[in-house]
């Protein structure tokens, strides 16, 4: 590996967890259901603790530095893993290892209504390693690899060395670099918020099969990976509310406007399911939001209070 990155470690609770513990005809032991994600690189189904086997998250540091810029990536990679499980049946083969009491697991989905599992070939192991959200460990097996150097050459996830600095512009601001929330981001020491959505706080908590986990925390760390490696600029406005307001999103090549085609960083938010449509700025959004509710992706696969209301005090 070529790149430096400085690790830093992280946990977040995800999602609930409940199901069933089998046993492999091959004398494997199987475990099967909702999964939660205790920490970066780790899954728990029924109770068992599950570390992903032939890889390792960022976690030696709090923090990644990535060009000299900081990011969150313990946070970001467990947020990855969690929307790989987010309401979805997971079944993880278990292994140990001689001198190791450790349970490692290979996991992936199982169809709810096929009970068909693909198996290694389209495991959550891979698809992590694939993204750039961890990293290839041959300490047990090899497997991944080889993965890990693809995404070290396509500068994705915690291999990303693409920030670029550029000055404001009247109406343009660039490069976004840094969030705040999971609605605000800062660029050239300005604060925008992502006019036209609401997105739940920091603290904010939401149920996963009747259990709570940080929907708030998931929902920055979102933000903070759609930003990773992309030259984002917002066209801002000042509101009578005093406060800067923006559309975000992929730069074309000049650093003037949108990348023809991209979608905001305002619309990804929605239809990820960890913002909602604000129709009291604009009606954008509202299929967004509508797609993203009827597919049950983020905070639409469980229940939670709407962000507006949280403020609000209610619980």
């Amino acid at each position: 590996m070529t790149k430096q990155t400085v690790w830093l470690g992280a946990a977040v609770a995800a999602l609930a967890v409940a199901g069933a513990v089998f046993w492999g005809v091959s004398g494997g032991r199987i475990v099967e259901g909702p999964a939660m994600v205790p920490q970066a690189g780790v899954l728990t189904v029924e109770n068992v603790w599950i570390p992903l086997l032939g890889l390792h998250p960022p976690r030696e540091d709090p923090n990644c530095i990535v060009e000299g810029v900081i990011m969150q990536c313990p946070l970001i990679s467990a947020a990855q893993l969690a929307k790989l499980v987010l309401g979805r049946t997971i079944r993880c083969s278990l292994h140990n290892f001689p001198n190791d009491d450790r349970n490692w697991g290979t996991c992936g989905e199982v169809d709810p209504e096929t009970g068909a599992f693909a198996g290694e070939s389209d495991s959550i192991n891979r698809a992590l390693v694939r993204t750039g959200w961890a990293v290839g460990d041959d300490h047990y097996v090899s497997t991944y690899m080889d993965l890990t150097e693809d995404a070290q050459d396509e500068q994705i996830g915690v291999w990303t060395d693409m920030y670029i600095e550029e000055r404001a512009r009247t109406g343009t601001l660039g490069t976004v670099n840094e969030t705040n929330d999971a609605a605000t981001v800062e660029v050239v020491e300005t604060r925008v918020r992502l006019f036209g959505i609401d997105a739940p706080e920091l603290s904010q908590e939401c149920l996963m099969n009747r259990l709570p986990y940080p929907c708030g925390l998931l929902a920055g760390a979102h933000l903070n990976a759609l930003i990773i490696g992309r030259a984002i600029i917002c066209h801002v406005r000042e509101l009578d509310d005093g406060r800067m307001w923006g559309r975000c999103g992929d730069s074309n090549q000049a650093g003037e406007d949108f990348r023809t085609g991209s979608k905001t960083l305002n619309e990804q938010m929605v239809l990820a399911g960890w913002a909602m449509a604000n129709r009291d700025q604009t009606k954008d959004f509202v299929e967004a939001e509508q797609e993203a509710r009827r597919e049950k992706r983020g905070m639409w696969a469980g229940e939670f209070v709407r962000p507006t209301d949280w403020r609000n005090g209610v619980r």
